[in-house]
């Protein structure tokens, strides 16, 4: 069998438009042909090396994701039919299990099925919000906008995830170098101090003895730790009733400062969701329905389904919000969203309240990041310092006896 080359190209159609992406084939005459199949002409193209990392093969990242929908846009858009632009957005390189699911969309269209009811086969890809967002393209017939759009919303997503990630790198780095140099101590330097001072027979303080007695239970003690926290990790995570999750959001939720943090996360991940949805043309009730599947926490998830219950009555959304309390949802998105619904400038103020929280969590995280990190140097700093005085304290005292 004839070994797959992959492609970087570049393409015009007939209304002059350019169009770049990967294709995995067997060679440049059948790259031609897949894309006159689909009415783009080849300008150039790159041959590339094909990486394959097996961690990753049937794990679809959100970058493919972000790729799918976008490429589908723009292919749409074109006049490119949806069958044609799956086939050709699917002989990019992408992993094993979008493969799969993208062949079976193909097939499912050409028996007549809808392209929400193909998504909707595929739950453990694609997304709730996602499926429903296609369903609305698909009844106003404006598809490539919902892919658009789709993309932006994931594109969104990920540059948020990485914001936090970055916000968050240097405090847990600098606990991990810590806690790594207070192992070697523990595990190697304090073990030979422990070797030459007994060896002197001479009395020892009590500082001195106590961190010899931690240093020889030292990994033991990592082990056991480690592996009770692993085990209650996978517990927690797949056996343990949701009732007992939810008793641990709610405590997680009260919290002074990681409660708050947590909780203004999940906000900021609904009202992106909601505004997504709403734009698309999903219905309000739906729309929330979709979007609390963004939020994190139990607990705080079971507060949507009062506040749909709130809509269903009659009452406004903003009417819902405060029905239900500032405790759960601030006062200044209550009052952003009624501006909105007198205003009919619903979806531009969700936009509003997104920008607002997210400049609002960039500044906790960045004035967390100033605090902490000094924090932890001097902490780190001082337990080591402890230690070499535990250490080197009987030396003194033998050096000053002779």
């Amino acid at each position: 069998m004839q070994q797959q080359k992959k492609f970087y190209w570049k393409g015009i159609d007939q209304q002059g438009k350019t169009f770049n992406g990967y294709l995995t084939l067997n060679s440049e005459a059948e790259l031609k042909q897949h894309l006159l199949k689909s009415g783009i002409a080849l300008l150039r193209f790159e041959e590339q090396k094909i990486k394959n990392y097996k961690f990753f093969k049937n794990k679809v990242l959100p970058s493919e994701l972000i790729y799918f929908f976008s490429s589908l846009s723009v292919f749409l858009s074109s006049g490119v039919s949806l069958i044609n632009s799956l086939e050709l957005v699917n002989a990019k390189f992408f992993s094993k299990k979008l493969h799969v699911a993208i062949k079976d969309m193909i097939q499912n269209l050409k028996t007549g099925l809808s392209f929400q009811n193909s998504l909707n086969k595929h739950k453990n890809i694609f997304s709730p919000i996602m499926v429903q967002t296609v369903r609305i393209g698909e009844a106003s017939g404006d598809l490539e906008t919902v892919f658009f759009r789709l993309a932006n919303y994931l594109s969104w997503k990920e540059s948020f995830k990485k914001k936090l990630k970055q916000s968050l790198l240097l405090p847990f780095l600098t606990l991990g170098i810590g806690l790594v140099l207070m192992s070697v101590i523990f595990v190697f330097v304090i073990p030979q101090f422990e070797i030459i001072l007994k060896s002197l027979d001479k009395p020892l303080p009590k500082l001195t003895l106590l961190t010899f007695a931690i240093a020889n239970n030292f990994m033991p003690a990592v082990i056991i730790i480690s592996l009770l926290t692993f085990f209650s990790f996978v517990i927690f995570r797949f056996y343990v009733d949701s009732k007992y999750k939810i008793q641990l959001d709610k405590f997680l939720f009260n919290l002074p400062v990681v409660g708050q943090l947590l909780h203004k996360l999940d906000l900021v991940r609904f009202v992106y969701a909601l505004s997504l949805q709403l734009r698309c043309g999903v219905p309000l009730i739906e729309s929330i329905n979709n979007s609390k599947q963004n939020v994190r926490s139990l607990f705080f998830k079971n507060k949507f389904l009062d506040l749909i219950k709130l809509v269903q009555r009659g009452n406004s959304l903003e009417e819902a919000l405060s029905l239900i309390g500032s405790t759960y949802f601030p006062k200044e998105l209550i009052a952003i969203i009624a501006v909105g619904e007198r205003s009919g400038k619903l979806i531009e103020m969700l936009d509003r309240a997104v920008f607002i929280f997210e400049e609002e969590l960039n500044r906790v995280f960045e004035t967390l990041t100033i605090i902490v990190q000094p924090c932890l140097i001097v902490l780190v700093g001082l337990i080591i310092g402890v230690l070499m005085i535990a250490v080197y304290m009987p030396i003194f005292a033998i050096g000053t006896g002779l």
